[in-house]
């Protein structure tokens, strides 16, 4: 069973992008197009970060070891929240800029965000992280200092990966960074999300389908050849070891973007294929490959990817 909320039930906006759940059990939402939302199970409140701009968009969540909440402002730098006021860290802190489009915490506590720009491959962002006193730049990252980051993931040997706008996928470690993925200079240099399976694989949502690191090797994941020419924008696995994927298409006329989201999932290997999630999705396999179905929704993807699972 499907339960929709909307602005009527008092989000800020219909186009929620990601969602944590706080120590106490309350939902967070993250909204594109302002702010964030909090829900404990009845009713909505919602915050707007003091000292960003207004109407400025939050691309990501996640929660530290002391329970504050971090936010990815899309134009105002990298937000935290404990509960009572909000900090605001900025270019004069040390940010290489003031789209965040990722924040993340990884196994040893500390946060990491990256700077890019969702149009624009030739911004110039990078990878930080807060050491609890300051934000430290990754001034280390060779080839991966200035570039455009969309995503960020911590792989089973707490390893940082950076997927970037146009520079594909990176490890970050001591000695500085490495390319993980080939330079083919398309659509599979712009990897959007990432997510790390129950066998510690990491998958990369890219804009030609979707591949995964097997044994220090990239391989593209059969069945999503259709997805060249798209943007999958989130991913996560559920219990059931059965991996969803969110995505967008899109084409460019002038002045117009014309969008469908969609929402794919397949079973881990070795698993029985056939429609899981939303029985009501009937929607053909990719490439005639039955482990993938695709549902189709006219609100934004991520919302759907609720009902899934949400990656943390």
């Amino acid at each position: 069973m499907w339960l929709n909320y909307g602005v009527r039930d008092g989000l800020p906006s219909s186009c929620i992008v990601d969602a944590v759940q706080d120590l106490s059990g309350r939902i967070w939402f993250a909204s594109s197009q302002t702010g964030v939302s909090c829900f404990d199970g009845h009713t909505f409140t919602n915050l707007t970060p003091t000292g960003v701009p207004p109407g400025t968009g939050v691309l990501s969540l996640a929660l530290d070891l002391d329970g504050d909440l971090w936010l990815a402002s899309y134009g105002g730098g990298l937000v935290r929240y404990d509960g009572r006021e909000f900090t605001c860290f900025t270019v004069e802190d040390g940010l290489s800029g003031w789209k965040i489009t990722a924040v993340l915490t990884d196994t040893r506590g500390r946060i990491w965000c990256a700077v890019g720009d969702l149009y624009d491959p030739s911004y110039r962002g990078g990878v930080h992280y807060f050491d609890g006193r300051c934000l430290v730049s990754c001034q280390g990252a060779g080839e991966l200092v200035g570039a455009n980051v969309l995503s960020l993931a911590e792989d089973s040997d707490g390893v940082i990966w950076a997927g970037t706008h146009g520079r594909g996928a990176w490890q970050l470690a001591n000695a500085g960074a490495r390319r993980v993925t080939p330079e083919r200079g398309g659509m599979e240099d712009e990897v959007w999300s990432m997510a790390l399976d129950s066998t510690g694989r990491m998958w990369l949502g890219t804009g030609s389908g979707v591949a995964r690191a097997v044994d220090g090797r990239l391989e593209s994941v059969p069945g999503t050849g259709a997805m060249e020419g798209v943007a999958v924008l989130a991913m996560h696995e559920d219990d059931q070891g059965r991996m969803w994927l969110g995505y967008e298409r899109w084409r460019h006329q002038p002045a117009v973007r014309r969008s469908t989201n969609h929402v794919h999932h397949r079973r881990r290997a070795g698993g029985q294929p056939g429609v899981v999630g939303d029985t009501r999705s009937r929607g053909p396999s990719l490439d005639g490959d039955p482990g993938w179905r695709r549902q189709s929704v006219r609100r934004p993807v991520h919302s759907a990817l609720q009902h899934g699972g949400w990656p943390s």
